[in-house]
C-alpha cells in the first residue's frame, strides 16, 4: 500500500503553489485544509483507504459538492504522484443523479432526397 507521510508539507506546498498561481479559490483551500484535518486525524499519513473514506459521498451531500471534494482530491493526488512519483488510486466522479440516457436517433428531416434521372442503356439479350 503506497503511503506519505510528510502530508502537512505536501499539502502546504500545494497551496502556496496554487497560490502563487492564482488558482487557489475559497473551495479549494476550505477542502484541503478538511483533507488535512482528517489526515492528521489518522495519524499524519496519506494512503487510499483515507482518500477512499474522506471522498466518499456524505448523507446531506449535494451531487456538486461531492463532484467538488473529488475533483480537488484527485488534484492533489496528481500533483503528490508528480512530485513525490507516490501513486494513489484516484477517487471516481460520482454519477450525475439527474443525468437521463438519451440513445441517439437520426432523423429523416434531415436528409433530402434529390430525384436524378439519367438515361437508361439497356444491351440486348439475344443479339439479332
Amino acid at each position: 500500500m503506497n503511503e506519505v507521510n510528510n502530508i502537512r508539507g505536501i499539502v502546504e506546498a500545494y497551496t502556496n503553489l496554487l497560490t502563487e498561481d492564482g488558482r487557489l479559490d475559497y473551495a479549494t483551500g476550505i477542502y484541503l485544509k478538511s483533507f488535512l484535518r482528517y489526515c492528521e486525524s489518522h495519524g499524519g499519513v496519506m494512503n487510499d483507504m483515507l482518500i477512499a473514506e474522506w471522498s466518499h459521498r456524505r448523507d446531506s451531500e449535494k451531487y456538486y459538492t461531492h463532484r467538488a471534494r473529488c475533483i480537488i482530491i484527485r488534484r492533489l493526488v496528481r500533483h503528490i504522484a508528480t512530485e513525490t512519483g507516490v501513486r494513489f488510486s484516484l477517487p471516481s466522479y460520482p454519477p450525475d443523479p439527474g443525468y437521463i440516457h438519451k440513445p441517439y436517433v437520426p432523423k429523416s428531416a434531415n436528409f433530402r432526397f434529390v430525384r436524378v434521372s439519367y438515361p437508361i442503356c439497356l444491351k440486348p439479350t439475344n443479339p439479332i
